[in-house]
């Protein structure tokens, strides 16, 4: 399941559904045969137990099936590592990755050499990294929604056609405002004087490979203006905060 999450999230258009099919094939060839075959024996001593299998093509499909979803984990890692949006992030699933394959190699080991403290080893990992996992997701509900997106620009304009503030994500800097000419971004003041003051706003333009979200704030007439990888609800929160603090910044203190 982390792998095939972890695929889902990387991989791009229809392909991302491919590693999770291989994985329930492969998944229920094992499982049939668990319930088709003896396999294995289980054999028991006063403190610990050992299992002896009885079919080496069983034994066989498990250990590739270990080394499948550990080789796909790092190979996916690699290729969609330019897709996270943050260096944060991407040393995070670089860590989770390369921990979730070590701990996979140490229970094919233990698989092969029955040493119980591999066994140990494995499991205590493995619960060490399923809550670990289970509270970041629990503290981040949307980690999963904005791990791939990418804020290309953010921009502030007036109604008049003002840039208030302007800045590249991508060069990680301030644009001055005849860096915006010639592109989509221009065209804002021509839609804020538009629909500024009607009810329903045009919140989102798609385009190709970006999607265009706009904020307004009618009050003061200006808007926000965020290019993204693709809209989703979390960016479009983080806007409607941002208007908030924006307007307690530079405009609540003028009524004191």
């Amino acid at each position: 399941m982390m792998s095939t999450i972890h695929s889902y999230i990387l991989l791009k258009k229809k392909i991302k559904i491919a590693t999770g099919f291989l994985y329930s094939l492969l998944g229920g060839i094992l499982i049939s045969l668990l319930f088709l075959e003896r396999v294995f024996e289980i054999k028991e001593s006063q403190f610990e137990s050992s299992y002896i299998f009885q079919n080496i093509f069983f034994f066989t499909i498990f250990i590739l099936f270990i080394a499948l979803i550990s080789f796909l984990t790092i190979y996916i890692e690699m290729q969609g590592y330019s897709n996270i949006s943050s260096k944060k992030l991407r040393l995070f699933f670089n860590y989770l990755s390369i921990i979730f394959c070590i701990n996979n190699l140490v229970y094919a080991t233990f698989l092969i050499v029955q040493i119980m403290l591999l066994r140990i080893l494995f499991l205590t990992v493995y619960l060490i990294f399923s809550f670990y996992l289970l509270f970041m997701i629990l503290k981040n509900p949307d980690i999963f929604m904005v791990i791939t997106n990418k804020i290309y620009d953010f921009v502030i304009f007036h109604k008049s056609g003002i840039l208030l503030y302007s800045f590249n994500f991508e060069a990680e800097k301030e644009t001055e405002e005849s860096l915006l000419k010639g592109s989509i971004l221009i065209g804002i003041s021509h839609i804020l004087n538009n629909i500024l003051n009607k009810k329903d706003k045009l919140s989102v333009v798609r385009m190709k490979d970006k999607d265009i979200i706009l904020e307004y704030d009618n009050e003061y007439g200006y808007a926000l203006l965020i290019v993204v990888k693709h809209k989703n609800i979390v960016i479009e929160r983080a806007a409607q905060q941002f208007i908030l603090k924006f307007n307690k910044i530079f405009f609540f203190p003028f009524y004191y």
